[in-house]
């Protein structure tokens, strides 16, 4: 489970044409905690069952998972998943036609900043959010969130409105505590590096980092 926090950055690309096939998350991001449970959907526009979730890891191609078919989407779910779950994945008919591609990641870590799914194009909204893992069974309970900071290329993006035209690597860290019964303990925690990178015509970002989620 997963301590979602407010979203820092957001960003609105002009329109484009949508592609007949896609392939999504249910939850709009491409980035998970081990054990976080997740699903794919490939929408397609008629014949769902003749179309598989593909994935390539290391070189090799291979059906991701058993899908199932609802109206006109097949549909996987990931439980429990592991690091090696991480790869490219695309949805792909029986005469060889294929959607867009995700590049999925499974993290290890306890704080991973989620993104939208790359690269982005025209007509896409993206997103960047920070989110600390929570275990269910810790004795600790959740963890109080102090601040969140986001960094573009190593740069703090400060309380306040910004404007950028740059693709960059981004990162979050977070300031929290657990309480532990009577003892409480403080961790300042970063995320891995992320790339976002985008399509065509590149407008303005308009960031906004909240002192506090």
């Amino acid at each position: 489970e997963a301590v979602n926090l407010d979203a820092g950055v957001s960003f609105v690309l002009s329109l484009s044409d949508a592609q007949r096939t896609i392939l999504t998350t249910e939850t709009g991001w491409t980035q998970f905690f081990t054990e976080e449970t997740f699903f794919l959907k490939c929408v397609v526009q008629r014949d769902p069952a003749k179309w598989t979730i593909k994935r390539k890891k290391d070189g090799k191609v291979e059906t991701a998972c058993t899908a199932y078919s609802l109206e006109n989407i097949q549909k996987c779910s990931f439980i429990s998943p592991s690091v090696s779950h991480s790869g490219k994945y695309w949805c792909e008919s029986e005469s060889g036609e294929c959607s867009n591609t995700l590049n999925i990641t499974v993290y290890s870590g306890d704080v991973i900043l989620r993104v939208s799914p790359q690269p982005l194009s025209k007509g896409s909204t993206g997103n960047l959010s920070c989110a600390v893992r929570h275990n269910p069974n810790h004795t600790c309970g959740f963890p109080s969130i102090q601040n969140v900071v986001y960094f573009r290329n190593g740069l703090i993006l400060h309380n306040q409105k910004n404007s950028t035209h740059d693709e960059g690597h981004f990162k979050c860290r977070v300031n929290y505590t657990l309480k532990c019964q009577k003892s409480k303990t403080s961790y300042s925690v970063e995320s891995p590096d992320i790339l976002v990178s985008m399509t065509e015509q590149i407008p303005s970002l308009n960031l906004t980092v909240p002192s506090t989620p």
